[in-house]
């Protein structure tokens, strides 16, 4: 008697389950989008890592101009500068559109490359910034890369295919290569 009450309370609760299973469509199970979340999980992650990597760029950059004594490493941060406050200047009207809430400066934890770098003295701070604008250009490459091909938000692609050359010219730039190719405009859009 004891395991007949459990099992009708299993099966009653089973049936009802079993018959809205059936009731189902293929059109009910489309990926449509949800009321009130107007970007998805990856796109959001996308514009809130890109940026925090804007951010330290930016901050490594400011500090780069006041340290650095190579007239070609200036000029090399200056355009890397003017690009990333091109890039956040889109990237916070791009948010705002998509009520995404971007982190603010003061709320980040900084980066151990980051750190390494603001803790470099004398002739090994320009070898740091060098190393530090490589690696961070690279990691802000890829993920303009992925998101130009991988987005599901056509805004948010629209934005990541917009920037990634600049992104990938700031990259070589850093790397020490000539820029690459960067079509017939010779300002920035």
């Amino acid at each position: 008697m004891r395991m007949l009450i459990p099992c009708c309370l299993m099966v009653g609760f089973l049936a009802p389950a079993a018959i809205f299973a059936a009731d189902l469509r293929p059109q009910d199970l489309s990926a449509r989008p949800i009321e009130n979340v107007s970007i998805s999980r990856a796109d959001r992650a996308f514009l809130t890592d890109a940026a925090a990597d804007l951010l330290w760029q930016k901050k490594a950059i400011e500090v780069g101009l006041q340290f650095l004594k190579s007239s070609i490493s200036i000029e090399e941060a200056n355009f890397a500068l003017k690009t990333v406050q091109e890039i956040q200047e889109d990237l916070q009207e791009l948010a705002k559109a998509r009520d995404v809430a971007l982190p603010l400066e003061g709320s980040l934890a900084a980066p151990r490359d980051f750190e390494r770098l603001m803790n470099s003295r004398n002739g090994s701070f320009e070898r740091e910034y060098g190393r530090y604008a490589q690696r961070s250009t690279s990691k802000l490459f890829e993920r303009f890369r992925e998101a130009s091909t991988k987005s599901d938000d056509p805004e948010v692609r629209a934005f990541a295919i917009r920037h990634v050359r600049w992104v990938e010219a700031t990259h070589h730039e850093a790397k020490g290569l000539p820029p690459a190719a960067l079509g017939t405009a010779e300002g920035r859009p």
